[in-house]
């Protein structure tokens, strides 16, 4: 993935990074959780991608003026309503960690992606939330749930439903997001 590729897909996080904070702001109430239009996953990607292209010589400049105008917003919001929010980021987080089943990417490789961006998800809220709420026993859960993923991707590739989307931006911690490293890409993907 070239610099122009991150670039342009870094514009349309940022558009519905602005989407996702006008639905945060206007959620009905009562409704647990942000679900789909929750802007922590794209926040975290829109962060990820600035940082990757800085440190790869990117004046990245530009974007990261695009991105704080529309970051301040959320900050904004967090700032005044701060109970509400995280409330609702923990209610996205609990839905994830209990629903994440690594022993479904042998269903096929639609199964496969879901469950590599479920749980990229799940960490992405847990670093959100980590410090307002105790979640300890919830990782402890998922990371269990992590050794039943690192069993089952070998079958996967056997299995043929190994698709993996490795994004070169995500930090090396979230190892599920690099599997070529380990697996090499899929046959069905050309070199």
């Amino acid at each position: 993935m070239d610099k122009n590729q991150l670039i342009v897909i870094f514009y349309k996080l940022l558009d519905g990074y602005k989407i996702n904070i006008d639905k945060m702001k206007n959620k009905p109430e009562g409704k647990c959780g942000y679900a789909h239009s929750s802007p922590v996953g794209v926040r975290m990607d829109l962060i990820w991608i600035s940082d990757y292209l800085r440190k790869n010589g990117t004046d990245t400049s530009k974007l990261e003026s695009d991105f704080k105008s529309t970051d301040d917003q959320l900050i904004e919001f967090k700032a005044n309503n701060s109970a509400e929010y995280y409330k609702n980021v923990l209610c996205d987080f609990k839905s994830l960690a209990e629903d994440y089943d690594p022993s479904s990417i042998l269903i096929d490789g639609y199964e496969f992606e879901y469950e590599i961006e479920r749980r990229t998800y799940i960490e992405m809220f847990y670093r959100e939330l980590k410090g307002v709420y105790d979640l300890d026993a919830d990782m402890e859960k998922v990371r269990q749930l992590d050794e039943v993923l690192q069993k089952t991707i070998p079958q996967a590739v056997k299995a043929g439903t190994y698709t993996p989307l490795d994004w070169p931006y995500i930090p090396k911690e979230y190892w599920w997001r690099h599997l070529e490293e380990s697996y090499g890409k899929p046959d069905f993907l050309p070199d």
